[in-house]
């Protein structure tokens, strides 16, 4: 095949395939909503009004992928987590999970900036390891 067969082969592939990525988003099921707007509304999404603060520390997880459960007690001042684990909370608001970011240095956060409607959240510290991922041990 020559040059310029296999140009318009490649041609005629790249447009099949990107005519169907496209409509892709008109995609209807699951009782005629649009998929797109299941995956806007999923229950790891952040609520729209979470505090933006809250965001650079990771992201609100579901219950169900923590890898332990921290229960909030009163008094509490700081509770060590790893850089990339989901934490569960058990607080009297109820469980809340968050998967904390991957840092590269150590950080902390108020976990009432996380967890704003638990009021013994207020003033404990969530102290984020450092990742190993970003230093190679």
């Amino acid at each position: 095949m020559n040059r310029n067969g296999l140009a318009s082969l490649m041609l005629a592939v790249l447009f099949a395939a990107s005519s169907a990525a496209w409509a892709s988003d008109k995609f209807r099921g699951d009782g005629g909503d649009n998929w797109i707007e299941h995956v806007r509304q999923s229950p790891s999404a952040p609520p729209s009004n979470m505090n933006k603060t809250a965001l650079l520390f990771g992201s609100p997880a579901p219950a169900s992928m923590a890898a332990r459960t921290v229960v909030v007690k009163p008094g509490m001042k700081y509770i060590n987590v790893d850089s990339g684990e989901t934490i569960a909370f058990s607080t009297g608001t109820g469980t809340q999970a968050w998967t904390f970011i991957e840092a590269m240095q150590s950080t902390s956060v108020d976990l009432g900036v996380l967890l704003p409607d638990a009021p013994e959240a207020k003033g404990v510290r969530v102290i984020i390891a450092r990742s190993t991922w970003f230093t190679g041990s």
